[in-house]
């Protein structure tokens, strides 16, 4: 797992998941993208408790959490531009204070 930290980035350009960590660059197309995730945890309000994980392969998947300035914009700007997301799921995944997954897209085969 690639976690975007606080000096990483991670965005749609020109139709293509472009994502920049740990020193390296990765470019991506809408169809090598297998799945989307929002991963909560129960430790919030005070921490981090939501990730957004996008998992290319069995080997490539990035994590972005939800203090990243780059998270909300990804989320609910750029992604929508590609594939389309479950909103239903991340409404569900925004309310929820447990330890849940919540699939918000998943690539037909």
């Amino acid at each position: 797992m690639i976690r975007i930290n606080s000096t990483d980035t991670i965005g749609i350009n020109n139709g293509r998941l472009e994502a920049k960590a740990e020193e390296k660059e990765y470019f991506f197309v809408k169809e090598q993208i297998e799945e989307i995730l929002l991963i909560t945890t129960d430790m919030g309000p005070f921490y981090d408790d939501i990730g957004l994980a996008v998992r290319i392969d069995e080997n490539t998947a990035f994590l972005i959490m939800s203090e990243h300035p780059r998270f909300q914009p990804f989320l609910f700007e750029e992604l929508k531009t590609i594939v389309e997301i479950d909103y239903e799921a991340v409404i569900k995944a925004s309310s929820c204070i447990q330890n849940n997954v919540f699939s918000v897209y998943k690539r037909l085969e």
